[in-house]
């Protein structure tokens, strides 16, 4: 899965941009999944009295409503990005507004200034209102006009955005000598490098409900030293082959 997010002041064509790579990638065969980020405190898709209401002011933690052309998911707070992004398995998500994604981005604006207002190391290009008016390069960054140049654009996302990276805190990582958002930058500045996360290169994997769940390299070794050190005292170990363990959930009630 590959990430870009479009950030911008409003109004500076932000849901333009979002709207027309979306068409484009789709029009050329890949899945696009998005994510809108909405900073309104008071911002709520749910209507005061509807019946989801009342259920989810009932105590109800989740609650999903089902029509006959949509469903719709409710969690009553505010869910990390990463997450978020787990929940999709497509070929690229699309983020508007998302700023603390571990991911590469577009900037738009109305002005210079606006653009520079949301520039740091990840931004690979310009767009939205500012491209009316603007051509060639930023900041060293080409400017794309969302709807004239959206082939383009889409062919300089497909070159240089890649594979979802790991935002793992600081502290924890840092095993290839870099931050998981410095990698990211590294990944796009120096592509001949084809620097890679080790973390995508494994020999222990741990999948929740089907799902691989990212270890840093103290904890995967932890993982490894314990589940050796009790399997290796059974029969039928045998050094050096692959080890699966399955563990099938039961329900704990409580008392």
């Amino acid at each position: 899965m590959r990430i870009i997010t479009i950030n911008g002041t409003h109004k500076t064509g932000k849901t333009t941009t979002v709207s027309a790579i979306i068409k484009e990638l789709s029009k050329r065969g890949f899945t696009v999944g998005s994510i809108k980020e909405i900073h309104a405190e008071s911002f709520t898709l749910d209507t005061p009295g509807s019946n989801t209401y009342l259920h989810r002011h009932a105590g109800a933690t989740m609650v999903i409503a089902r029509g006959l052309t949509e469903t719709d998911i409710l969690i009553p707070s505010a869910i990390d990005i990463e997450r978020i992004l787990d929940y999709f398995h497509h070929d690229w998500v699309i983020c508007e507004g998302v700023e603390d994604a571990n991911a590469l981005k577009i900037v738009t604006g109305i002005s210079r200034k606006d653009c520079l207002d949301k520039w740091d190391d990840r931004v690979i290009a310009v767009s939205g209102v500012y491209s009316n008016q603007h051509k060639g390069m930023l900041q060293q960054r080409p400017i794309f006009h969302p709807i004239e140049d959206i082939e383009a654009l889409v062919d300089y996302l497909i070159k240089h955005v890649r594979k979802r990276l790991p935002s793992m805190d600081d502290a924890c990582c840092q095993a290839c000598n870099m931050t998981c958002r410095q990698l990211l930058v590294h990944q796009f500045l120096y592509p001949d490098q084809d620097l890679q996360c080790v973390l995508a290169d494994s020999d222990v994997t741990v999948m929740i409900d089907q799902k691989p769940i990212t270890m840093v390299p103290f904890v995967r070794q932890i993982v490894k030293n314990n589940m050796l050190a009790i399997l290796s005292e059974l029969d039928g170990y045998t050094p050096h082959k692959p080890i699966s363990i399955h563990i099938n959930p039961h329900e704990i009630k409580k008392k």
